[in-house]
């Protein structure tokens, strides 16, 4: 007979289905959510600039997020622009949208501790074998890396692109524009205040020629922001910094 409590007890493994639809539950929430959260940002925006800023968005949300059932890069992903989100009306969904996955993060974690505790107690071969493979998926999905989208991969690395303001009073405007080229593939560490008294233009700087493509689309997607660079390659510096380091110097929107 069955004891109570034991690892063949119907109430645990009925437990472990109470979870998972719940997981399920939040899934569908989560997509909706991001879903909702596009169409609300696309409303507040200018009609033509909201389309095209909309259409990159999209590429991330239906890629990574709406169509992809493992829960580690979404997870991820939701953390990072949760924190880092210019426009506070997306901040706000991204991290209602992190919270979602949080209790699917924190459910399926619920689910190895059962797993773990019939791994160690059961004696029925099938349950334990059943439960080391379900931890080992769920360790699987918890980790899995996250692959951007092949439109906007680059051929060998993400080109990484730093922002250097010379006025405090442009960091508001800097910081959107570092949200809008994150959503479109760049890398973009942070923001940095510099004081260069010399600087006459707004600038793109470059250092190995095997960048310009990534400079070039750079410096399309700044003119649809309204902001106009020249570039200046800088390749007797090479030596100081690695392929595919870009630098945004802005003197004025």
């Amino acid at each position: 007979m069955t004891q109570a409590g034991s690892p063949n007890d119907p109430q645990i493994e009925f437990e472990k289905w109470k979870i998972k639809i719940e997981l399920f539950k939040w899934s569908i929430v989560s997509v909706l959510l991001v879903v909702v959260t596009i169409i609300i940002d696309a409303g507040f925006r200018d009609r033509s600039e909201g389309i095209k800023e909309v259409e990159s968005y999209g590429k991330y949300a239906t890629e990574l997020v709406i169509l992809n059932d493992t829960i580690g890069p979404r997870y991820r992903l939701a953390q990072y622009f949760a924190n880092v989100t210019a426009s506070e009306k997306l901040k706000r969904g991204w991290i209602s949208y992190f919270n979602v996955l949080q209790r699917e993060v924190d459910s399926l974690k619920q689910i190895t501790l059962i797993n773990d505790n019939i791994i160690k107690t059961s004696s029925d071969s099938d349950k334990v074998e059943k439960s080391v493979r379900e931890n080992e998926e769920i360790k699987q999905s918890l980790t899995a890396p996250v692959i951007l989208p092949n439109n906007i991969q680059q051929s060998n690395s993400i080109p990484t692109v730093f922002i250097q303001i010379l006025n405090s009073s442009l960091k508001t405007r800097a910081a959107n524009l570092q949200s809008k080229l994150l959503l479109t593939g760049f890398l973009v560490p942070g923001l940095e205040l510099v004081n260069d008294r010399t600087l006459d233009n707004n600038e793109i700087r470059y250092y190995y020629e095997s960048d310009y493509p990534a400079v070039s689309d750079l410096r399309i997607l700044l003119e649809k922001e309204g902001l106009q660079t020249i570039i200046k390659p800088l390749f007797d510096h090479a030596s100081k910094v690695k392929p595919g380091v870009i630098e945004l110097w802005i003197k004025n929107f």
